[in-house]
């Protein structure tokens, strides 16, 4: 059940960003806009199929002792992101007030955008500790994780995360 309340948390998600895409646009007929979402459903129904049940949890409600120092940048993100939909669409669809982005640009930043999901998706399947708050999880049995892509950064969410800005706009043609 839980994990079916997650799904339709992400699909509402998905449907509100094509709903302001396509909306600002006034079209449907834009296809990196499609596999912009597509990468963006590929991403929410993989991990919700296969990322631990306690580990989504805690991601959706982090247990006790933490600290949530992120609420800032968790609205300036979101912020950035609705005025890059937004922007996306009316400037692809309706006033084209860039020059058109070469397709195979747009091709290797709408790679770029899976990269960066996919990187962060390989840290959250890593990590079993990955949460929204920081916190010690001794309820867990919390230790520091050393494997996959913290071999080579510390954080490697916060490192994907920073490269979301650039390839979105591309992909999208703005």
């Amino acid at each position: 059940m839980f994990r079916l309340k997650l799904a339709l948390r992400a699909a509402v998600s998905v449907a509100i960003i094509g709903g302001i895409l396509f909306g600002s646009s006034g079209r449907i007929d834009l296809p990196f806009f499609w596999a912009y979402l597509a990468v963006l459903a590929g991403f929410a129904i993989v991990a919700m199929l296969t990322i631990s049940p306690e580990l989504l949890r805690e991601r959706v409600k982090p247990g006790e002792g933490g600290r949530d120092n992120l609420a800032l940048l968790r609205v300036a993100v979101a912020a950035a992101l609705l005025s890059q939909w937004i922007v996306a669409g009316l400037d692809v669809g309706r006033f084209h007030w860039s020059d058109p982005v070469p397709l195979a640009l747009r091709v290797v930043a709408l790679a770029s955008f899976g990269v960066v999901f996919a990187t962060w998706y390989w840290a959250m399947r890593i990590n079993p500790f990955f949460s929204t708050e920081v916190r010690i999880q001794r309820e867990r049995g919390h230790y520091v994780v050393f494997a996959g892509p913290y071999r080579f950064v510390r954080h490697p969410g916060y490192a994907a995360f920073a490269l979301l800005g650039w390839g979105g706009p591309l992909a999208l043609g703005s």
